[in-house]
């Protein structure tokens, strides 16, 4: 039983330590914005690779697309392109930080 007891807490206090105990919130999670070309919606940016084009707002009559979105007036899409790069996206995240450089002044 005395062996048992220390790998125990040990479990606990990692399960406890590193739980996510609040949802990670992101704003406009379903992509709403006026339907453009080569723009990420409001709240998303572009990360994809330099001088590739950015992720696209549909339905958009530019690319002849037609599909209704699934929640909301809008989505966003993402090209597969031949040379081995792809479009995405990102939000910024202001509520947590995954980690920190350096000491704050």
């Amino acid at each position: 039983m005395k062996t048992y007891l220390p790998i125990l807490m040990l479990c606990a206090a990692i399960h406890f330590g590193f739980a996510q105990t609040k949802p990670i919130e992101f704003l406009n999670p379903s992509f709403e914005d006026f339907s453009n070309k080569s723009k990420p919606p409001f709240n998303w940016y572009d990360c994809g690779f330099p001088g590739e084009s950015p992720p696209d707002i549909q339905p958009n009559s530019a690319f002849e697309v037609t599909k209704e979105a699934w929640h909301g007036k809008s989505y966003l899409s993402l090209v597969v392109r031949d040379n081995n790069t792809w479009g995405m996206a990102k939000q910024v995240c202001l509520s947590f930080t995954i980690c920190r450089y350096g000491k704050r002044s």
